[in-house]
């Protein structure tokens, strides 16, 4: 009796053996964290908002690479990976409403720093 690892395992390991590991991180959070939580982040003030910006940036080839590797497809026949059904049937304007979410839970959190700038400014 043969056992083979489930679809996602498999899907885990091809990412690991045709992507540079930077790139798998990143594809592992854009796959498995549709709406990724800013509140982590909100300790470092408006100085992080840069480099959230800065990582979707980066982020989008890899996900334009994995969308073109991978039909989505081929993912919605395999039952045990509906965890990815939703990143697979993904259009590029899902990904832009992600950075655009993303940026928007970010200053929205802080609207009083953004403010509190503002102000200082005046003076």
């Amino acid at each position: 009796q043969s056992h083979s690892a489930p679809n996602t395992t498999r899907f885990h390991l091809f990412l690991n053996t045709n992507f540079h590991s930077k790139e798998v991180a990143t594809l592992k959070l854009l796959m498995h964290h549709g709406d990724i939580d800013m509140m982590p982040f909100f300790r470092w003030k408006l100085m992080f908002l840069p480099l959230v910006v800065d990582w979707f940036q980066r982020a989008r080839p890899c996900w334009e690479a994995i969308h073109l590797m991978v039909p989505g497809e081929q993912i919605l026949q395999f039952e045990d990976m509906s965890a990815l059904h939703g990143f697979f049937t993904e259009e590029p304007e899902a990904y832009q409403s992600r950075e655009l979410s993303a940026m928007y839970k970010f200053v929205r959190g802080m609207p009083m720093l953004a403010v509190g700038k503002e102000e200082e400014e005046k003076i």
